[in-house]
């Protein structure tokens, strides 16, 4: 039994653009492993190989040369059911219900639940995405945060040993981006690997292990995130536009005080060592009706010259 959940072994994949023309690669020598209890982020740019990746893994495509192996023996059909796909966009069916197209999608997935079982799977997954009460609203009418949560629920719900995620923060308020990051740790936690492509680095860093970057089909950096970025710490920032006293409100709190605060007239920064009380504040002063300017995961500050300099006509 292999350790890693994926693995992708000298996979190239060419498409024939013209008949009179040779074969054009668009993936040229993929070699890399993704572990569980595990996060990859994913970084390139628009045509970098990012997509048709997800394709060959998801088996819509299949590769020129190279294997892709799963859980240690070559991917098939049926491993499809064992991997959770959240796409960029909210692609979904916009007259069925929150309830109906869940069901539809257990039903595919989950084969061997009962529909008393499904239902309840149905209703815990909403219950933790906050859509229960919204279970009977067609698809039309969500907004397109709550369309990404649907999203994250259809590739979750069968609680996949793989989950392959693109850009699951975008359309994402502060607090759901917060509960986004939440779903995906936890999920990590239970021995899943997890594939994210982003251009939010910022965001996805405290709780990812390993960086991989494709540039025009190849694969320029695959690295664990302790060795190529030393000097990241777990540090969040929360930063609000007030003319309250925010020390006042810090202490009303009752919370642990953050690590810093800078306070910049009515801009105020507060900077965490915490993940958890960083969210316990966000949740504070969303109660306390305060602006939020944004809420992000690192200080990326002390590695910004190493970011840009490897990274800039990549994905910054």
């Amino acid at each position: 039994m292999s350790k890693f959940i994926l693995e992708l072994k000298n996979v190239h994949k060419a498409f024939k653009l013209d008949l009179l023309k040779k074969n054009s690669f668009i993936l040229k020598n993929i070699n890399c492993s993704f572990l569980g209890n595990s996060c990859t982020v994913i970084l390139g740019h628009n045509g970098a190989g990012k997509t048709t990746t997800f394709r060959l893994i998801l088996g819509l495509l299949y590769p020129s040369q190279g294997e892709i192996f799963f859980k240690g023996r070559k991917l098939t059909y049926k491993d499809k059911k064992n991997i959770g796909y959240m796409p960029e966009t909210n692609k979904l069916p916009g007259n069925l219900s929150v309830a109906e197209i869940l069901y539809f999608h257990t039903n595919h997935m989950m084969e061997d639940l009962n529909k008393s079982q499904r239902k309840d799977k149905i209703k815990n997954k909403l219950l933790e995405i906050d859509l229960w009460k919204h279970k009977d609203k067609r698809i039309k009418d969500l907004s397109k945060g709550m369309g990404r949560r649907i999203s994250w629920a259809l590739a979750s719900i069968h609680d996949p040993d793989l989950l392959i995620l693109d850009e699951p923060f975008e359309g994402l308020d502060p607090f759901g981006k917060k509960n986004m990051l939440e779903w995906i740790d936890k999920k990590k936690e239970g021995n899943k690997s997890i594939i994210i492509s982003t251009h939010e680095l910022d965001h996805v860093l405290p709780i990812c292990d390993k960086i991989l970057v494709l540039k025009n089909g190849e694969m320029i950096l695959c690295q664990d995130k302790k060795d190529l970025l030393p000097s990241i710490a777990d540090t969040l920032t929360l930063t609000l536009n007030t003319n309250e006293n925010i020390k006042e409100l810090i202490n009303q709190s009752q919370l642990e005080p953050p690590s810093e605060i800078v306070e910049q007239g009515r801009k105020v920064t507060l900077s965490f060592q915490k993940r958890q009380l960083s969210y316990n504040y966000l949740e504070y002063f969303l109660d306390k009706k305060i602006t939020l300017n944004s809420f992000l995961a690192n200080d990326l500050s002390q590695d910004k010259p190493f970011l840009e300099k490897n990274f800039k006509d990549n994905i910054l």
